[in-house]
């Protein structure tokens, strides 16, 4: 159960740097929910959310992740991953082309619901490691 979820996670951000907005959207359940050290500071609920989680993919160019120190905890049809994540890619600004490097690790929680056979991400909480 534990390999299901690490696999679930993992394959939300292999179709995020694919470009397979799509499936990566329909891995988030109806009442996803989201806090982040990024703006707005206040809790995220799913068009807000997504929208917010899309763009930070959408705007670099070569992102890569990688998920480290994943623990999963399994609670029936709800599952608890922490996990670190490092992340890097190159940002691009719209008005002047120019790019530069980004690059850091953040501290990751998600909470996922197995439903219809899926482990769908149901919440995250993601702060910076500095």
């Amino acid at each position: 159960m534990e390999n299901e979820v690490y696999h679930a996670v993992q394959q939300v951000l292999e179709w995020a740097k694919m470009g397979e907005l799509d499936k990566f959207i329909a891995a988030h359940d109806e009442d996803y929910t989201r806090f982040s050290d990024l703006p707005p500071f206040t809790i995220q609920h799913r068009d807000l959310a997504l929208r917010l989680k899309t763009s930070l993919f959408t705007e670099l160019i070569d992102p890569q992740f990688q998920i480290r120190e994943m623990k999963v905890r399994v609670y029936g049809e709800v599952a608890v991953a922490t996990y670190i994540m490092d992340f890097s890619g190159v940002a691009v600004s719209g008005y002047t082309f120019e790019g530069r490097k980004l690059e850091g690790s953040s501290r990751c929680t998600a909470v996922l619901r197995k439903k219809s056979g899926r482990w769908l991400i149901v919440h995250e909480h993601l702060s910076r490691l500095e």
